[in-house]
């Protein structure tokens, strides 16, 4: 039971100061020190000790994190709320296994024969290994906990987010070794807070200098004025097959566009699945449909106003559908499609379901879409737009890629947060969403069903946002300059989280050959 103790204490230590920084209670002060227990702890642990400890860490911090993922499954699948719950629960045994692969890491950097102040460049680098290369429902690390303190995530146009948790990690190691040497009674080294301090110090200058830069680069550069339409359409309503739910809710969307002040507009989006039935591009010839009469008010409405709309909705280019963000240009008619790449997992298709075709349509709720091939480009007023859908804007990777690919000025995205509730989750959609407008240096403009809607500047400022369950219509100005810059991480990628994970091996190779030594040593001194 003593030995059992100290693990459970470490590892709902860390777990818990993990959940605090994120949303729903958004207390970022605490990241620095939310893997401290952890990190006091592991050098002292065997293998077995620093697994479960990093366990528990993983599987706490997940389920208090993810909690949404009841209502999701609720709202979505039509779980039984017992049955959602055993899902959040095996997602955060699974999960925790990063955790315990993070504390093996750092129970082996942290007892490799290093000077101290080397342990708070390598711990940090394990942390972000393991953020990187481990499997996420949606990717998140403590940098992301930031989101709303533009300083401190400037840096992120070099070393992607990834940077701003290697800073906040080599400061919770810091402050562990101390722990560690005052617990032992005996007298802090002063090199590991010293390194740490000089880290934290040029991440800090790095982001006030750029944050200045990037912000007069904004008040310069040509403005693009957006109408979000966030039409509030529950799950309930999302769900209905009665053709007077689905025709109301494009009714709701046209009215709300139609009286909202378009006073020098140049375009208007709509969310994520705003048009609720597939789409149709020709709507001249045969049968009147409620599908056919409802794209031929929305193209009659684009007419009307002489604005064009950027809109999510399902397309069937062929036996399988897409879902795919449409733009109509102002005559009414289909001017661009992007087909979603990136498809959600248990959302927009059933894995395995091509290889087993009798898994399709097991689950409710759970589509059969197929994803699309190319990056897509929608011009709006002289600049180029990325399109994006939902979860793709939280993918560094692919972000990067989708914006590099067509030159793009602005990254677009829709996205319907409805299945979530009033939980943390569309704060926490958001948050991972931040980082890609500093990585990359391009604003990013956010429509959503239900909220939250929102534009986050080159310079991680957020404005315009909305609130969660409201029914809202935002003007929005988003500065896009006529010649946006190539930051680093635009050229480089994920090179720094990459330079972190060959860190990483590394290290545990050098621990491996000085075991292997040591045992020789041992075996032939017995012998």
């Amino acid at each position: 039971m003593r030995r059992v103790l100290p693990i459970v204490a470490a590892g709902v230590g860390s777990g818990v100061l993990t959940i605090l920084p994120f949303p729903d209670l958004g207390w970022w002060v605490v990241a620095p020190i939310a893997l401290v227990p952890l990190l006091v702890a592991v050098p002292s642990l065997g293998l077995r000790g620093a697994l479960l400890t990093g366990w528990i860490t993983g599987a706490v911090s997940l389920a208090g994190i993810f909690h949404w993922i009841v209502p999701t499954a609720v709202n979505l699948a039509q779980f039984p709320t017992w049955a959602a719950a055993l899902v959040l629960g095996a997602y955060a045994i699974v999960y925790g296994l990063n955790g315990a692969a993070m504390a093996v890491a750092l129970r082996t950097i942290l007892r490799l024969p290093l000077p101290a102040w080397a342990a708070v460049l390598l711990a940090p680098a394990a942390v972000v290994a393991v953020d990187f290369v481990g499997p996420h429902l949606f990717p998140f690390t403590l940098g992301n906990t930031y989101w709303r303190v533009p300083l401190l995530i400037q840096g992120a146009d070099v070393t992607g987010i990834e940077g701003a948790t290697y800073v906040t990690v080599a400061v919770s190691t810091a402050i562990a070794l101390a722990l560690r040497d005052l617990w032992a009674r005996r007298r802090p080294s002063l090199l590991p807070g010293g390194v740490a301090i000089v880290l934290l110090a040029a991440w800090l200058a790095y982001g006030a200098v750029r944050l200045q830069s990037v912000r007069e680069d904004e008040a310069a550069a040509p403005v693009l004025r957006l109408l979000l339409v966030q039409p509030d359409a529950r799950p309930d309503e999302r769900r209905s097959r009665d053709p007077k739910v689905r025709d109301g809710l494009v009714d709701r969307l046209i009215a709300m566009s139609r009286t909202a002040d378009r006073t020098g507009v140049d375009a208007v989006i709509w969310p994520e699945g705003a048009f609720p039935y597939e789409w149709v591009a020709t709507t001249g010839a045969g049968a009147v449909t409620y599908q056919v009469r409802a794209a031929r008010l929305v193209k009659e409405m684009v007419r009307e106003v002489g604005i064009p709309l950027v809109f999510g909705a399902i397309t069937r280019p062929d036996e399988r559908g897409r879902n795919s963000m449409l733009m109509l240009g102002p005559d009414g008619e289909e001017a661009n499609r992007y087909d979603k790449r990136l498809l959600l997992a248990f959302g927009e298709y059933m894995p395995l379901s091509d290889t087993f075709p009798w898994l399709k349509g097991r689950v409710p709720g759970v589509g059969n879409l197929r994803e699309g091939e190319a990056f897509g480009a929608f011009t709006i007023a002289g600049h180029v737009a990325a399109p994006s859908v939902c979860y793709e804007a939280v993918q560094a990777g692919l972000t990067r890629e989708a914006v590099v690919a067509v030159d793009a000025g602005l990254i677009l995205n829709v996205t319907n947060d409805g299945w979530f509730g009033t939980s943390g989750a569309p704060r926490q959609h958001l948050m991972d969403q931040v980082p890609r407008a500093v990585e990359l240096r391009r604003p990013v403009v956010r429509a959503t069903m239900t909220g939250i809607s929102a534009v986050v500047r080159a310079s991680g400022d957020l404005v315009g946002e909305t609130g969660v369950y409201e029914r809202a219509t935002v003007v929005v100005e988003v500065p896009v300059p006529t010649d946006p810059e190539r930051t680093v991480f635009a050229v480089v990628g994920r090179a720094f989280a990459w330079a972190c994970f060959a860190a990483t091996v590394a290290a545990l190779f050098a621990a491996l050959v000085a075991y292997r030594k040591g045992k020789k040593s041992r075996s032939t001194t017995t012998g």
